[in-house]
């Protein structure tokens, strides 16, 4: 029985192999060169190709279920990020005034990243609200950085004419003792 479970899980290459190898033997050899053969080989070489065929279709179907079954599973995870950044792009909306300061003040200057201290309550409500991440890069125990995600970056950019900023100093600091 093992050996039909081994035979079953056979490779998609040795199975079509096998299908179109009987195919040709049933189609372009000639009946005397069947006749030569003893009477049980023609019935052999169509169960052989019946079997190989139906193998070879299972598995071009299984290849079409799982093919399909991760694009299905990515369009739901493309669709999960979506509905994310939009409800990200909704705090856009309901920024205070500090929160807008920064982000303007980046967007003014072209700059998706900054250093900012580790503890910053101006740089926290921002996090929470996904619009800034920390940044990969060099950190010490007073200034960590930080950045604007990608796709974020891209809708402030794209809407670069409600976020102006004119001072010169950096909104992002506070004069904490801390």
């Amino acid at each position: 029985m093992g050996d039909w479970l081994k035979f079953l899980e056979m490779k998609y290459n040795v199975v079509a192999g096998v299908f179109l190898a009987c195919l040709i033997a049933l189609f372009f050899l000639s009946p005397s060169e069947f006749r030569a053969q003893p009477g049980w080989v023609h019935p052999a070489i169509e169960l052989l190709a019946v079997l190989s065929g139906s193998l070879t279709a299972m598995n071009i179907f299984k290849f079409g279920a799982d093919k399909s079954k991760t694009w299905l599973q990515n369009r739901s995870l493309d669709q999960k990020k979506q509905l994310a950044l939009q409800s990200t792009f909704a705090y856009l909306e309901t920024l205070s005034e500090e929160e807008y300061t920064i982000l303007a003040c980046l967007v003014t200057r072209n700059q998706q990243s900054f250093n900012a201290k580790l503890v910053e309550p101006k740089i926290q409500t921002l996090l929470q609200k996904r619009l800034l991440i920390r940044a990969n890069g060099a950190a010490n125990f007073f200034n960590v950085a930080y950045m604007v995600p990608d796709a974020v970056w891209a809708e402030l950019k794209r809407r670069s004419e409600e976020f102006v900023y004119a001072g010169n100093d950096k909104p992002w600091t506070s004069h904490a003792p801390y």
